[in-house]
């Protein structure tokens, strides 16, 4: 399956491309689900095969970096972030990777990221790959459905209230086995300060929030 971009995400995707090596860059996560729900969208998310020593000659001036090897920056009002491809290796805090390896392909990398329906990537010649095998599909039946076992919600709890986010948001519904998952690992939220759960919750209409706290028990127990 191809995906047709606007001539201004074209362009910033082909000049990434030229910079990076159309077989180093993918347009990736969230941008290439929204432009198959045709919802809009001002942020571009890149995944690189680079690793960050040599992307950083190559990114503008005034770029924010993290140690994560995350590159971001604005073209045109176009928030663009560009990730060099990575494995998590361990979650002490529960939050980030205790430490990292940085990879050089998408069968490496995909494991990391959270939801099938945010594991689509857009490759040099615009073609969707889904390593999943299962991305394009729940995206079609609007199903959340994590990539692995509930083990992605013990190493970053916060993804608990990422899927009720989505849910929200798109109109999707939590599969049922990660459903399961999420009943099983509420308690992991304690682990998590409160200030980020409520950044979480602030992303919610109030509905929401509401039909979340009736089936994640643990939130009662939060001072939020």
């Amino acid at each position: 399956m191809k995906l047709f971009l606007e001539p201004l995400f074209q362009d910033i995707f082909d000049t990434c491309k030229e910079k990076l090596g159309k077989d180093n860059i993918f347009l990736v996560g969230g941008f290439v689900r929204d432009r198959l729900l045709k919802r809009k969208t001002t942020d571009m998310d890149f995944a690189c095969a680079l690793p960050p020593d040599e992307v950083s000659p190559i990114i503008p001036e005034g770029t924010y970096v993290t140690p994560f090897g995350t590159f971001s920056f604005k073209v045109n009002q176009v928030h663009v972030t560009l990730a060099c491809m990575r494995k998590d290796l361990h979650y002490s805090d529960s939050r980030h990777p205790d430490k990292l390896l940085f990879v050089s392909s998408i069968q490496e990398e995909y494991q990391r990221r959270d939801f099938t329906m945010n594991c689509l990537y857009l490759n040099h010649q615009n073609e969707i790959l889904d390593p999943t095998g299962l991305g394009i599909k729940d995206i079609q039946d609007k199903k959340i459905r994590i990539i692995g076992s509930k083990e992605r919600f013990i190493e970053d709890p916060l993804r608990i209230l990422r899927a009720y986010r989505f849910k929200n948001e798109l109109g999707f519904d939590i599969e049922e086995k990660t459903l399961s998952y999420i009943q099983e690992c509420q308690n992991e939220l304690l682990k998590i300060k409160v200030e980020k759960i409520k950044a979480e919750l602030r992303k919610m209409d109030e509905d929401s929030v509401l039909k979340m706290r009736e089936q994640l028990s643990i939130l009662s127990s939060l001072d939020i």
